[in-house]
């Protein structure tokens, strides 16, 4: 926040110059934290009227935002879908692996069995399940692959949606009122108490300046013998 953009985006929103904002509304501060006092024709008026400019720069900073909030909560519903494709796949892919690997250690077993049969027809059993053990390991190798592929996309996409995250922050600054306007509880203007005191001491010392005055006339003014 800034409290020269402040002014200039209630100017401009409200119609009117910075200098009559300005004559009604002080804002100071800048960076995390501002100050916004207002001035008016009475207290309620001015508690009215600061209300109304904290929440108006409250909404106007919120909107500012907007498009590049939305742009970024697209983007992270995007990878968010794209996290949860892959994590099913990488599932699909253990379940798949586990099957795999019953059928390798079935056929294994299958050959086992059959490892001192001589006859032909047995022969030609034990290459069936020799082929398809081969195959067995081929495809349990390529699913190997697939994982680490699709846990490297998972790992890339984790940390894209830490940065959209971080992103994400800068880009939603939290305009919160941490003090809410009150009204005053002695009016800043008039003063009367600080005006009489003021009197009276400007009184008494004009007072005296006088009487000291008045002193140094009547010495002048007698005649010399």
């Amino acid at each position: 926040l800034d409290a020269e953009k402040s002014i200039e985006t209630i100017a401009n929103a409200l119609g009117i110059t910075k200098d009559a904002v300005r004559n009604h509304i002080f804002i100071t501060g800048s960076g995390n934290y501002i100050t916004i006092t207002g001035i008016a024709s009475s207290a309620e008026k001015t508690l009215a009227l600061t209300q109304f400019v904290s929440t108006f720069v409250r909404e106007r900073q919120s909107a500012a935002y907007a498009p590049k909030r939305a742009l970024i909560e697209s983007t992270r519903s995007t990878k968010q879908v794209l996290l949860a494709q892959t994590d099913a796949a990488i599932e699909n892919i253990n379940k798949t692996a586990q099957r795999l690997d019953d059928e390798r250690v079935r056929y294994q077993r299958e050959i086992d069995a059959r490892r001192d049969v001589t006859s032909e027809a047995q022969g030609r059993i034990v290459e069936s399940y020799v082929r398809m053990l081969a195959e067995t390991n081929d495809r349990q190798d390529t699913l190997v692959l697939e994982k680490k592929n699709y846990e490297k996309e998972r790992v890339i996409l984790e940390k894209d949606l830490k940065d959209l995250d971080a992103q994400s922050a800068l880009s939603s600054p939290e305009f919160i009122i941490s003090a809410p306007a009150v009204m005053p509880e002695y009016p800043v203007a008039p003063r009367r108490f600080q005006n009489i005191i003021s009197a009276i001491v400007l009184g008494v010392f004009l007072g005296l300046l006088w009487v000291v005055f008045r002193r140094h006339k009547v010495e002048f003014s007698d005649p010399v013998i």
